[in-house]
């Protein structure tokens, strides 16, 4: 039987390079791309690969990571809300190892 996570997600604009970054506030994983959809396509490959690393040590999903700063948390509760996209709202990351994630929130900085 899986389990499933249920994650809350900030998506924050770099000013310099234009490009955004994708944060999970409850552990502190983060991905970036061009896009808004190539840094949620990273995210979801870097928390599939944060699920079978901790297989691999015999842990719990996540269980060694920390959450967020509080600073990330603030902007969330400001952000703007974004529709969640498919393919964070089905539990289908990392089906293999029976470990499972989904979006709670995704939410665009200002």
């Amino acid at each position: 039987m899986s389990k499933t996570v249920t994650l809350d997600i900030l998506l924050v604009r770099d000013r310099v390079t234009k490009g955004f970054t994708a944060l999970v506030l409850q552990h502190d994983i983060a991905a970036q791309g061009r896009t808004v959809e190539d840094a949620i396509d990273s995210l979801i490959e870097t928390i599939c690969v944060e699920i079978a690393y901790h297989r691999h040590q015999n842990k719990q999903p996540f269980e060694m990571l920390r959450k967020s700063p509080d600073r990330y948390w603030r902007m969330h509760e400001e952000a703007i809300s974004l529709p969640v996209p498919p393919s964070l709202i089905q539990p289908t990351l990392s089906e293999e190892l029976e470990e499972q994630a989904t979006c709670n929130s995704l939410r665009l900085a200002a």
